[in-house]
């Protein structure tokens, strides 16, 4: 029995020494608890859910009669004990360990919801990081794309320069032409006449050609030209062409309103004595079906190389006024140009084929006075004709009624066998030039049906023209202009029976060489160089 008391007694004082203190020592416990010990974990830290109860104590706890202190938290830290006196251990455990559960029953409701918001947070995450992915990925390809063409552009625009850069140095001489033609474009549409090239210094406006006083003219019915003419001879021997033909027109070979032209430049009796070539020329070319171009140009006699510049001005004389209608798509649309802009094409095309002729001359090394030459135009169509010239000479058509009529008016001074030609300045200023009562270039547009139609030099025209009559009225010397029906009718019937008959263009050029050359006394005796033009609408 007394070792029972003794035992109870140690009890007692073992639970009062480690549960009941003073204020003092309880302080000091409670500091002392709160400090974490080294090596300890945080409950918060611990990956246990929940804290197991201890097992139930088989045996009473003794009753005591100090007062009992309720903790205020987990048992862990006492708080304001009034004295020392032994507590109900097991019960402050019991009721810590229900507190500790609670609490991490708490947390890890929290800790659920906060891992199913951090799950739907990566999910968003990863439904915007795809959003952007693919609109980074298109936006990517898109630039890829435009990078590319890009490239490709500024490749074909390096190539183009190239291109361009190669090409006008090439044709670097045909500049100037180019650049006429587009002001000629632009001319066109403001419908206003200007010059774009500064004339040049003065020079002789007119120049006397070697020929007999104008006196009335007898023409003379000529011969069929499809005859054999007596072969005349030479007074002297002649090293030169005597006659020739620069027709390059082609005929279609089907069709309607189509053309058949025939054209020779001959040498005049004075420079067969004299020995010296012919300065007439002529060219003839097509442009397209039923559209052609004819030119005659008349070398000035006193001028040494006016048969090289009568050549080189017929042969531009084509190729620039078919420039000048095919930029503009009369040719195209197969239709005329009105007066306006045909007096403005002119006067442009010549202003070109003039400083052509300069380059000409400088290319050559010839005095470019040396070079003087009148120059006639005809532009045939289905339509109706076309005209354009400086200087003298003729041209004349025939309308459908079978009425032959003039088709330029002869740039005449006041003295016999004056003339301007292609070289002169005067023509060039912007101001209007006249001459004989028309003006320096001279143009018209022939808007009717033309059955026929021809142009020459003035070695020709006594033959074939009505170009000087007596006025009764005034008693003077006038100039009718008007085409010779005795002449052109024949030769229009003999013409139209060859093509029927398909006579060879040779053979016809050949016979038509021969009429031009004596076909009537008059063309035999002619001591001026004779060119002649005749087309016909089959």
């Amino acid at each position: 029995m007394k070792l029972k008391v003794i035992l109870a007694f140690l009890f007692f004082i073992s639970l009062n020494i480690c549960f009941g203190q003073t204020d003092s020592a309880d302080k000091k416990t409670i500091t002392k608890n709160q400090e974490p010990k080294a090596g300890t974990k945080n409950i918060s830290e611990t990956k246990t859910d929940t804290i197991k109860e201890p097992q139930k104590s088989t045996k009473k706890d003794s009753k005591t009669t100090t007062k009992k202190i309720i903790p205020t938290n987990n048992g862990v830290g006492l708080s304001d004990v009034v004295a020392p006196v032994a507590i109900d251990t097991v019960k402050y455990l019991k009721d810590s360990i229900h507190v500790l559960n609670k609490t991490i029953s708490k947390l890890g409701k929290e800790k659920e919801e906060l891992q199913e918001e951090n799950d739907d947070l990566q999910n968003q995450i990863a439904e915007h990081s795809g959003e952007k992915g693919k609109k980074s990925e298109r936006k990517n390809w898109r630039d890829w794309v435009v990078e590319k063409i890009y490239n490709i552009t500024k490749g074909v625009l390096l190539i183009l320069a190239f291109i361009t850069l190669v090409f006008i140095l090439k044709n670097r001489k045909n500049l100037k032409s180019a650049i006429l033609n587009v002001k000629q474009l632009l001319l066109m549409k403001k419908k206003k006449n200007e010059i774009m090239v500064p004339p040049p210094p003065q020079i002789k406006t007119v120049n006397p050609q070697t020929k007999n006083p104008v006196s009335k003219p007898t023409i003379q019915t000529p011969t069929p030209i499809i005859q054999q003419t007596p072969k005349v001879t030479p007074a002297v021997e002649y090293n030169l062409p005597k006659s020739f033909s620069n027709i390059y027109y082609q005929q279609p070979k089907s069709g309607k309103d189509n053309w058949f032209v025939v054209g020779v430049s001959s040498v005049g009796k004075s420079h067969i004595t004299s020995n010296k070539p012919c300065q007439d020329n002529h060219f003839c070319a097509s442009i397209k079906e039923g559209w052609g171009i004819a030119v005659s140009c008349d070398g000035a006699g006193s001028s040494e190389h006016s048969d090289l510049g009568s050549q080189f001005v017929a042969e531009k004389s084509v190729e620039v006024f078919k420039s000048f209608l095919t930029l503009n798509k009369f040719v195209d649309e197969n239709r005329l140009p009105n007066n306006e802009e045909w007096q403005s094409m002119s006067k442009l095309a010549f202003v070109q084929i003039y400083n052509s002729l300069i380059d000409y001359s400088k290319s050559e090394k010839l005095e470019f006075n040396s070079l003087a030459c009148t120059s006639i135009v005809v532009v045939f169509t289905p339509m109706g004709l076309l005209s354009a010239h400086i200087g003298d000479g003729r041209a004349g058509y025939c309308n459908s009624s079978g009425d032959w009529k003039p088709l330029i008016t002869p740039h005449k001074g006041e003295e016999a066998n004056q003339t301007i030609f292609l070289t002169s300045s005067p023509w060039l200023s912007e101001t209007d030039f006249k001459m004989s009562e028309v003006l320096v270039p001279e143009s018209r547009v022939i808007n009717e049906k033309v059955i026929a139609f021809t142009l020459m030099s003035d070695g020709c025209e006594s033959h074939s023209f009505d170009c000087s009559k007596m006025d009764n009225e005034t008693n003077k010397w006038v100039d009718p202009n008007l085409p010779s029906e005795k002449f052109f009718n024949p030769l229009l019937k003999q013409l139209k029976a060859m093509h029927d008959n398909k006579v060879s263009l040779p053979d016809v050029t050949s016979n038509w060489k021969k009429f031009i050359e004596g076909g009537t006394p008059g063309l035999k005796d002619e001591p001026d160089d004779k060119t002649l033009i005749l087309g016909i609408l089959i």
